[in-house]
């Protein structure tokens, strides 16, 4: 009597090398997120020190004063008063906000990010 290991059980790819493959397929899908949280918290850096760099500048400029804060505010009452609107209230579906996110790619936003983007949905 013959015994069947279970590389001749599953055939020419073993069971255990199936399952070898899925967790090589999880550990990259993880590391890929990571990556890209990575690369977001530098952008979210970069933009915070290019305002700080900005608030240090208009602070010792009498003239300007307190020019950024106040187009902050002004856009957060405009953006609050046209979502109040009936003409923007319906949601934009999952389709149309990937189209325009490939169609800013490299313009608007990073290929890179558009591209992880793209692929992970």
């Amino acid at each position: 009597m013959a015994l069947i290991g279970a590389d001749n059980f599953m055939g020419e790819i073993g069971f255990f090398d199936g399952i070898s493959k899925i967790r090589d397929v999880t550990e990259r899908k993880r590391l890929e997120k990571q990556l890209i949280g990575s690369y977001l918290q530098i952008q979210n850096a970069r933009n915070l020190t290019k305002l700080g760099l900005a608030k240090l500048a208009e602070y010792r400029d009498q003239d300007t004063g307190f020019h950024l804060e106040r187009i902050r505010e002004y856009t957060k009452i405009t953006a609050k008063e046209l979502a109040g609107r009936k003409e923007y209230k319906e949601a934009m579906s999952h389709e149309t906000a990937k189209e325009i996110v490939v169609s800013l790619q490299g313009r608007q936003f990073d290929s890179s990010v558009v591209e992880a983007f793209v692929r992970h949905e």
